[in-house]
C-alpha cells in the first residue's frame, strides 16, 4: 500500500491502542491481559492447514463447502440511509443514524423496519457508494464474490476468516482516516499471532517471509468456541476430522488394492505324495493354464490334469468390508452438519417431488441466510464506520417465495389481483394499452376498471313516494314479476298500479322472513 507519513503515523498510533474499545484498567482489559500475558497472541489450532487443504482433497468437503459458499457470495448488497425529522423552522432533514435497523439480527424484524421507514418518506437507497464498490469489486486479484466466498469456507471449514484493509485516498471526515478500497484474503494458518492487549497487531508467517499488520488493518471475524470464546475459531472440519479421515482412508485403501493388491488371485500347488512341481513341469503347467483360461472369452472352461492339483482363491471381499456404506454413512453426516438438504448435492436416493422442491427452501432459509446474517453484522460493525456510520447495510433475501402458497391465494381470491399481477406470477408480460390493470368478477369473469362501490338497490316505495307525493295509496292489482333489466329501468317501466303491488308484495315478504 503507498501511504504517506503522516497516515503511517496514524495507523502506528492506532497500532499501538489498538480498535478494541477498552480502556485501561476496565474489567473488561484486565480479564483480557490475563487470559493473553504478554505480546504474543493466540496460535493457529493444530491441524489448521491439513483442514483446509482438506477442501482439495475430500470430495464431499469440496461439494458441500463451495455449494454454500458461492450461494453466500452471489447474494447481492444494498445500502441505506435514513433521514430524520425537519429541523425547527426549515424543511431540512439531516441524516440520522437508525442503530435499532443497524443492529437488528432478525432478517423479517428488519424488512419491516426498512419498509416503515420507506412509507414515512424518510428511506434512500443508496446505489452509488465505495462501500459497495468494495463488496463488488474485491481487490485487483480477485473479484468481489471469489474474495467472499473464500472468506466463507475458511469460516465454515476452521472457524475464522481475516481480510487485510487495502486504503485509498479517500479520507473519512469524520475519522480522519483513509477509507478501504480493497480487500484481500489471508488464511488463517497464516496467522501465527493474534493481537493481545499490549501487542494490538497480528503476526503473519508464509514461508521465509513475516511481518506484523496493526489490528485495525485486518477484519477478523471467527465462530466463537464455547470452550475459549478469546482464543481462535472453531470451524465444521474440526468437528468433523475423525469422519472425514475415515472416507479418505477408506478412499486410498480402494486406490491402492485396484492399482496394486501385490497378490495374487489364486496359487496352483501338486498334491499326493510327490507334492512339488520341477521348474519344466511347472512352466508347462503355467503356459496350458494361461491358454485355456486366459480372458472372458474363455471364461467357465473345465480344465483337466492328470494328477492332484491344489488351488487356492485368495480374494478381498468388499461386502464385509462395508467400504460402501461407511462411505455413503460420511457422506450423511457430513451434510447433517453443515445442514444441506441432500437434494441440493444430487442426492436423491429418499427423495420425491416435495422434498426436491423444499430443499431450495431449506437450503437459503436455514443455511444461507443465518450465514448471510452473521456477514452482515460484522460488516455494518467493523466496515460501515469505515465510511459513515449512518449507513444501514443490508442484501436481497436468497428465500424465495412460497409459490405454491401464492399460487392457493390467487385461485382463491382472483377478483383480489390485478390481472397484470397474475400474469407476472405466471411468468408472462404485461398486457399492452394497461388492459392488465383490471380485475375480473368471480362469476362471469368480466373486467373491472375501477372498485367504485354500486348503486344501492332503489326502494319501490320511495319511487312511489317520488311519484305521488304523500295522496292515498292506489287500489291493488295482482302483482305482476319484474323484467330482467337492471333495477332502475326495472321500475321505470313499471305504472303506478303495478309498483303499488310490487312495494307490497315486498313488504309482506319482508315480514314472513
Amino acid at each position: 500500500m503507498n501511504l504517506s507519513w503522516t497516515q503511517r503515523a496514524m495507523l502506528f498510533g492506532k497500532a499501538l491502542t489498538g480498535n478494541w474499545d477498552l480502556k485501561e484498567g476496565s474489567q473488561g482489559y484486565t480479564m483480557l491481559k490475563g487470559i493473553l500475558p504478554g505480546s504474543v497472541g493466540a496460535p493457529p489450532t493444530r491441524g489448521t492447514e491439513a483442514q483446509l487443504r482438506g477442501y482439495g482433497q475430500l470430495p464431499w468437503v469440496r461439494a458441500v463447502a463451495s455449494r454454500v459458499g458461492h450461494a453466500v457470495s452471489a447474494v447481492p448488497w444494498k445500502l441505506y440511509a435514513i433521514k430524520g425529522k425537519p429541523t425547527v423552522g426549515t424543511e431540512k432533514r439531516d441524516w440520522v443514524k437508525a442503530k435499532g435497523i443497524q443492529l437488528c439480527g432478525d432478517r423479517a424484524m428488519r424488512k419491516s423496519l426498512l419498509a416503515r421507514a420507506e412509507d414515512e418518506d424518510s428511506l434512500t437507497q443508496i446505489t452509488d457508494h465505495p462501500l459497495l464498490d468494495l463488496l463488488y469489486d474485491g481487490n485487483p486479484l480477485f473479484s468481489g464474490i471469489a474474495t467472499r466466498k473464500v472468506i466463507q469456507i475458511h469460516h465454515d471449514l476452521v472457524g475464522e476468516s481475516f481480510l487485510l484493509k487495502e486504503r485509498g485516498p479517500l479520507t473519512n471526515p469524520d475519522t480522519k482516516r483513509n477509507v478501504p478500497t480493497a480487500l484481500w484474503p489471508i488464511p488463517p494458518h497464516w496467522i501465527i499471532s493474534t493481537p493481545t492487549p499490549t501487542n494490538m497487531a497480528f503476526r503473519i508467517s508464509f514461508r521465509g517471509w513475516q511481518g506484523f499488520i496493526p489490528a485495525s488493518e485486518i477484519l477478523w471475524s471467527k465462530e466463537l468456541d464455547p470452550a475459549m470464546p478469546y482464543w481462535r475459531g472453531s470451524g465444521v472440519a474440526q468437528a468433523l476430522s475423525d469422519e472425514l479421515e475415515t472416507d479418505e482412508y477408506t478412499a486410498k485403501y480402494l486406490k491402492q488394492f485396484f492399482y496394486n493388491s501385490a497378490r495374487p488371485d489364486l496359487i496352483v500347488s501338486p498334491q499326493g505324495e510327490m507334492a512339488s512341481f520341477g521348474e519344466d513341469e511347472m512352466a508347462r503347467l503355467e503356459q496350458a493354464w494361461l491358454q485355456e483360461h486366459q480372458g472372458f472369452w474363455r471364461a467357465f472352461k473345465p480344465m483337466f490334469v492328470s494328477r492332484p492339483v491344489d488351488v487356492q482363491l485368495i480374494e478381498g471381499n468388499f461386502r464385509q468390508l462395508q467400504l460402501k456404506d461407511i462411505r455413503s454413512q460420511t457422506r450423511d453426516i457430513c451434510m447433517q452438519v453443515w445442514g444441506v438438504p441432500p437434494e441440493i448435492l444430487g442426492v436423491l436416493e429418499s427423495s420425491n417431488r416435495a422434498t426436491i422442491d423444499a430443499a431450495g427452501y431449506l437450503f437459503a432459509k436455514y443455511v444461507v441466510e443465518p450465514r448471510l446474517e452473521f456477514w452482515r453484522i460484522e460488516y455494518q460493525r467493523q466496515f460501515v464506520p469505515e465510511y459513515d456510520d449512518r449507513l444501514i447495510l443490508d442484501y436481497d433475501s436468497p428465500v424465495r417465495e412460497d409459490e405454491e402458497f401464492n399460487a392457493g391465494i390467487m385461485k382463491a381470491c382472483p377478483w383480489a389481483f390485478e390481472i397484470d399481477e397474475i400474469r407476472e406470477a405466471g411468468g408472462q408480460p404485461p398486457l399492452e394499452n394497461d388492459l392488465g390493470t383490471a380485475h375480473m368478477e368471480p362469476t362471469t369473469m368480466t373486467r373491472v376498471m375501477t372498485w367504485d362501490a354500486p348503486d344501492p338497490k332503489p326502494n319501490p316505495m320511495d319511487l312511489l313516494a317520488q311519484q305521488h307525493g304523500n295522496g292515498p295509496p292506489m287500489p291493488m292489482t295482482p302483482p305482476i314479476a319484474p323484467p330482467k333489466e337492471s333495477a332502475q329501468e326495472k321500475f321505470s317501466a313499471l305504472d303506478d298500479d303495478q309498483l303499488l303491488a310490487y312495494a307490497l308484495q315486498e313488504a309482506r315478504q319482508e315480514r314472513r322472513t
